[in-house]
Order: C-alpha cells, then structure tokens, then sequence
C-alpha cells in the first residue's frame, strides 16, 4: 500500500467521522441542497436526486483529497525539518 492509498483508508475509516469533518460535510450538504433546489423548474425529482447525488460524490472525494494534500505537506514538512537535526 503506498502513502496516497493509506491516508485515503486513514480518512475514509477514521477522519470522516471527527466532528469537525461531519460539521463541514453537513454545511457543504446544505449548500448543496440549496443549489439543487433552484433546478425546480428544469427537471424532475429523479434528475435532481442524480443531480444531487453526483454533487455528494464530488464534495465527499474533494474532502479526502484536500486531507491527503495537506497530511502529504506536513509529513514532508516535518520529515524536512527533522532532517536538519
């Protein structure tokens, strides 16, 4: 298993569900609702529920990628700064 595919089963098993994450995941949920719900008018409930289902596979991989880049960046950080010891 390389670092990419264990910080995606770190995020996936264990960081989705801190508390901070869920708050953001619903926030992000809300919005999304919100933007869907403008398309009234040009589809019906089938469309908007794909429509919406899509835009929560997004949100939820644009999370995990955002954790993967940052927990990336601070192990080369720290591994940088460890190695002028």
């Amino acid at each position: 298993m390389n670092t990419n595919e264990l910080l995606k089963e770190i995020y996936d098993k264990v960081m989705y569900y801190e508390p901070d994450i869920q708050e953001a995941e619903k926030t992000i949920g809300e919005d999304i609702r919100n933007m869907v719900s403008t398309l009234e008018n040009l589809s019906n409930d089938t469309d908007r529920e794909r429509i919406c289902d899509m835009l929560y596979s997004v949100q939820h991989s644009s999370m995990r990628e955002g954790y993967i880049l940052g927990a990336a960046h601070t192990l080369r950080l720290i591994a940088e700064i460890l190695s002028g010891f």
